[in-house]
């Protein structure tokens, strides 16, 4: 991942993510940039960067190794690889993974929204079939902003 200068950047998702995530700082202030100058579909697609690096550090979080592949490096992939091991880790017995437990509830509310946004918006915006407009960016902004900043409570990117 790029790193870049985050002196100059308010954290726009809240102090606790933009520590933990501050390699995204530059998207998620881009992204705000877009929306504000009515270039919304731009912003959904620096949203989904934001939540590319999230995926990336899911994936870190649970012993995951990064993609090296250039056909490995999808969400498919990477979806498929974190649901394997949330199964994974909840068959191996471990009371916190088991249903209705801490790190199972956190991990499996994390896969179930990236699955959805994969569908919703992720694939739209990057295989130019999705056009937002400013009410949609927003809400889509709002939602990427609730689940980075979910995220930081427990992990950060790698």
């Amino acid at each position: 991942m790029i790193s870049h200068d985050v002196g100059n950047y308010s954290p726009l998702f809240g102090p606790q993510a933009f520590e933990k995530f501050s390699d995204v700082t530059y998207d998620i202030e881009e992204a705000g940039n877009c929306i504000a100058t009515e270039r919304t579909t731009a912003a959904v697609f620096h949203l989904m960067r934001v939540l590319e690096v999230a995926l990336r550090a899911i994936g870190v979080a649970l012993g995951i190794p990064d993609p090296v592949k250039e056909a490995d490096r999808n969400w498919a992939a990477m979806l498929r690889n974190i649901r394997n091991k949330i199964d994974q880790n909840a068959k191996a017995g471990e009371q916190t993974w088991q249903l209705g437990q801490p790190w199972r509830t956190f991990y499996d509310g994390a896969y179930n929204d990236l699955s959805a946004i994969k569908t919703a918006w992720r694939n739209p915006v990057m295989h130019v079939e999705g056009v937002y407009d400013p009410a949609r960016a927003l809400h889509i902004y709002e939602v990427v902003k609730g689940f980075v900043q979910h995220l930081a409570t427990n992990i950060g990117q790698a």
